[in-house]
């Protein structure tokens, strides 16, 4: 029985130890059957420091690597990284469909033709001009620029960008090479093909700089069309990703990238300790601004974010966001300390300095334009709704004396007041009002009516107690442009509907009845979408101010008629200018402007012919032409059409205005307009003042000409100030008694690859100008002065007074009197003995003008003495002695030489002389060179003449031998 009972255990045991090795085999096979129901999803791994990189041991590593094993959490895929040589490689597998998913892909519209994007980025980053580490290109050197060539890869999406931005510092052509990839770039810089590469910042290697960023961007996962299982999975859990772990992207690209980022943006000490110590920066938004900021999925979204995220990725700040409701909110909120930058300022000038609030720099510029109901009149606007912070914008764009301006707290409010005829017009922030037109039907009858040629510039505040984090904003944050915000509107136009029916598929079943009963009314809104794209469109490619084409078109439109058939056919741009319109428009007023150019617009309109020419309005007072050869001579065309819009202008408006126009021809193998079109620009550049020359013509010898330009300016960027720069001084003499009364100091440059020939300004002082380098110049000069005075004077020689000349540049900067001042007190010359030539063009011509007033209101202050130079050159010339406190006027040399009415020309300068006399003011004319010159002068009563009838520039030491015998035989 015993033995039954022990046989009976053990059988009971061996059951049991069976029934537990079944149950772990059953594990093991329910966890591996698991295991292979997970969805396997292949990513395209590519070459790119950073973002994908492998170790020694094989393994894998980057910022790609670690997003997507977070991601993991958040969805259930077994990731399978499949190695490939490039990016283009990595596209191309994703088009055979051999994998699901490419990462770091920014948006273009192109490419979402071929590829599904993510609905939301896993990340920020920028456009970037990089150089090797040995190179002296400096950051944002611009002038340097224009003789480096860039490399590019051929499928770079942000080559327009990066064109736009070389275009908006003044680098027109800017020199680009092609290649096949990224590896083949990094070779290139390395060989010393190229000056600088062009790409993603995500693409910058160890030991290389930044001299230039742009276009600031976020990035997405793509994959192929149709692969919607694996997209719906990767949106849910990468929005899960942002709200459980918001900081990731920014945490990422500062393990991966910060270290590789040359230090080109220069931080104080202060500044450095503030990243450092800041553990979050916290941002206020408002919502409601669209595209910049606006709340959605209860968090900020828009431009604004993702252009400060990539900003505060790269630099090492973390950032945290928090609604705000209004200004005064956002005042309390930044004095509190509540948050640290208010990332949309909409405070007026006044509430910023009241709340010791620091308005950073401007990083966009957003149109201005008018809604209106549609059967209304724009001519009968009597009441305006505008918001608080455009209402200093309303005194430009409209009379008000003659119409009632009534403020609201938001756009919408302006919007509801017009539909509810409680305002005639609303001026609207242009994106902003885009936006609300096309996402509310109740204003289904309202309309944009005008699009303003002003636009309202958009910053960030923060409080004057932080002025370091003002100083690194101030520093990083890059300009949203247009082509940006147009990107971003249109994206998310294909966002929303994509985002549309993947919520169907996830909840078919309650919502497709709903969706059925609504059919007629998404149809109703889908077309009300499509009529307001259309005129998003319109925006991009008209200028709506005079019903002309932009450049927008012209570049869009001009790149399809060339890249077709052109058979013997031959086209040039012609680039048009009215000559002095700046000062005319300061004279006459804007409107005045806005007709001007309405009325030679309707002109060249007129006279472009065919659906292969092209009539387009470019920036300012420039108009560009596309011409074909097939209906007639382009070059004697285009003479003709400045001639015929000269006289429309003078039959229509009554005044003279002058057009000149630069051409180029376009290669029959060449397609890229926006050459020609630098080439036209250099073109007028070469025209010649007074020269009479209309049409400029851009051919083989002018571009010998350019190029010896860019030699000149190579040389005047190498050579030194004091080595290769000389003072000359010009007399200036008594007719009455041929005694030196005065004289002008002159510069000349030495040229050291001619042997040391004397150049005159004209060599030098039109590139110094662009550059800002005359400021030294002019320095040079008038620390030369002084000194040759005191030394004459510690001598006890004979001395007069000496006139400077000064840039216009002078005058518009702070610290321009007392750096003068300095100069003077330095070496004890009396102030007597200095005088300051101002142009009078400089308070016709700069906008500017009431700086340029107060700073010679200041010098004369302080006891110096101002001579108005070329005065008779400009349209008000009586107008300038009122601005300028002068104790010398110049008469420029044309009231010399204009002897067609000579007696009214003798009443003329007699009034002049008596008005000087009685202003205690001294004459002197300038350009004497005859003995007629002379008589006219005595004829007037003026007695001071400067010219080569009595003396021309010579160098210090003639000057002041001559000065001295002069005192002796006086």
């Amino acid at each position: 029985m015993r033995q039954m009972k022990e046989t009976g255990a053990v059988g009971l045991a061996a059951r049991l130890f069976a029934g537990l090795v079944l149950l772990l085999l059953a594990a093991a096979c329910l966890s591996s059957a698991r295991a292979t129901d997970r969805r396997l999803v292949k990513v395209a791994f590519f070459p790119m420091e950073g973002y994908h990189e492998k170790k020694k041991d094989g393994s894998l590593t980057g910022m790609d690597v670690e997003y997507l094993d977070r991601l993991r959490k958040y969805v259930d895929w077994n990731i399978e990284f499949v190695e490939c040589g490039s990016w283009d490689e990595a596209l191309q597998m994703l088009s055979e469909r051999k994998v699901d998913l490419v990462g770091s892909a920014q948006y273009s519209a192109a490419r979402a033709e071929s590829y599904q994007y993510a609905d939301l980025s896993s990340g920020y980053t920028f456009g970037i001009v990089a150089t090797g580490g040995d190179s002296s290109l400096a950051y944002e050197d611009f002038d340097a620029m224009r003789h480096a060539t860039f490399g590019m890869v051929k499928t770079y999406v942000r080559r327009a960008e990066f064109i736009d931005y070389m275009h908006d510092h003044g680098v027109m052509s800017p020199r680009i090479r092609e290649y096949n990839s990224s590896e083949e770039l990094q070779q290139a810089l390395e060989a010393g093909e190229i000056d600088a590469w062009v790409h993603t910042f995500m693409e910058v290697r160890e030991g290389q700089r930044i001299v230039g960023r742009f276009a600031p961007r976020p990035f997405y996962y793509i994959s192929y069309p149709g692969n919607d299982e694996v997209m719906r999975e990767l949106n849910h859990a990468i929005a899960d990703v942002k709200m459980n772990e918001p900081t990731l992207e920014t945490s990422l690209i500062n393990k991966y990238y910060q270290s590789r980022l040359d230090k080109t943006i220069v931080f104080t000490t202060k500044e450095k300790e503030y990243i450092q110590n800041a553990s979050t920066v916290k941002v206020g938004y408002f919502d409601g601004y669209y595209p910049f900021v606006y709340e959605e999925r209860g968090d900020c979204a828009g431009l604004t974010r993702e252009m400060l995220e990539s900003t505060a990725g790269v630099v090492g700040l973390n950032l945290e966001w928090k609604r705000i409701t209004s200004p005064d909110h956002a005042s309390q909120s930044l004095r509190d300390g509540e948050i640290d930058v208010m990332s949309y300022c909409i405070h007026t000038e006044e509430e910023t300095g009241g709340n010791e609030l620091i308005k950073l720099e401007e990083y966009t510029q957003v149109p201005l334009l008018l809604v209106m109901e549609k059967n209304k009149e724009s001519s009968n606007i009597q009441t305006l709704a505008v918001v608080e912070y455009l209402n200093q914008e309303a005194s430009r764009v409209a009379d008000l004396d003659d119409i009632q301006v009534m403020i609201y707290d938001t756009q919408l409010d302006c919007l509801n007041a017009v539909k509810d005829r409680k305002a005639d017009a609303a001026l609207c922030d242009g994106y902003l009002a885009e936006y609300q037109l096309s996402a509310e039907m109740r204003y289904h009858n309202m309309e944009i009516r005008r699009v303003l040629s002003q636009e309202h510039g958009v910053s960030m505040t923060v409080h004057s107690s932080n002025p370091e984090l003002a100083g690194i904003l101030n520093k990083t944050l890059m300009n949203i442009d247009a082509r940006a915000v147009s990107d971003y509107m249109m994206e998310r136009n294909v966002y929303s509907m994509t985002s549309v029916g993947q919520f169907v598929e996830d909840n078919s079943v309650p919502i497709i009845v709903i969706l059925l009963l609504l059919l007629a009314a998404v149809i109703l809104v889908t077309v009300h979408i499509l009529r307001d794209t259309r005129k998003i469109q319109k925006l991009m490619y008209k200028d709506v101010d005079i019903d002309i084409w932009n450049l927008n078109h012209l570049l869009y439109a001009g790149q399809k008629t060339l890249e077709g058939n052109r058979g013997s056919e031959r086209f040039a741009i012609a680039y048009l200018n009215i000559v002095q319109f700046q000062r005319y428009k300061m004279i006459y007023g804007w409107s005045n402007g806005q007709k001007l150019l309405a009325s030679i617009s309707n002109v060249l309109s007129k006279c472009v012919r065919g659906d292969r020419e092209i009539c387009s309005k470019a920036d300012g007072d420039h108009f560009v032409l596309l011409l074909s050869s097939e209906y007639g001579d382009i070059e004697e065309r285009l003479e003709n059409l400045c001639g015929l819009s000269e006289e429309y202008v003078l039959r229509q408006i009554g005044n003279h205005v002058e057009l000149q126009a630069g051409l180029r021809f376009i290669p029959s193998d060449s397609s890229d307009l926006r050459n020609a079109m630098s080439c036209a620009v250099q073109a007028i550049d070469l025209i010649q003042p007074g020269s009479g020359e209309k049409v400029k013509v851009f051919d083989a010898s002018l571009e010998q000409t350019v190029k010896e330009r860019h030699e000149r300016q190579k040389l005047l960027d190498s050579i030194s100030i004091e080595g290769n720069f000389a003072t000359y001084y010009q007399a200036k003499v008594d007719v009455r008694t041929e005694q030196i009364v005065g004289a002008e100091a002159l510069v000349r440059f030495l040229d050291p690859t001619a042997s040391g020939t004397v150049r005159s300004p004209g060599f030098f002082v039109p590139y110094y100008e662009q550059t800002g380098k005359v400021t030294e110049i002019d320095f040079f000069v008038f620390q030369n002065v002084c000194q040759m005075l005191r030394r004459r004077l510690d001598l006890g020689e004979p001395v007069v007074t000496i006139s400077c000349n000064f840039s216009r540049i002078h005058f518009l900067e702070p610290g321009f009197v007392e750096h003068l001042m300095r100069v003077i007190q330095e070496n004890q010359v009396p102030k007597d003995l200095i005088e300051v030539e101002v142009t009078e063009t400089i308070v016709m011509e700069e906008l500017q003008q009431k700086v340029a007033e107060r700073t010679m209101q200041d010098l004369h202050a302080r006891g110096i003495r101002l001579s108005i130079d070329d005065f008779g050159s400009g349209y008000s010339s009586l107008g300038v002695i009122e601005k300028i406190p002068a104790s010398v006027i110049k008469l420029d040399r044309s009231f010399l030489l204009n002897q067609k009415d000579r007696m009214r020309q003798v009443k003329i300068m007699k009034r002049i002389v008596d008005l000087a006399e009685d202003l205690n003011a001294q004459i002197v004319c300038e350009g004497v060179e005859t003995e007629s010159d002379v008589e006219l002068m005595r004829e007037i009563g003026a007695n001071v003449a400067q010219g080569y009838r009595y003396a021309k520039p010579v160098p210090e030491n003639e000057f002041e031998s001559r000065l001295t015998e002069n005192a002796r035989a006086g």
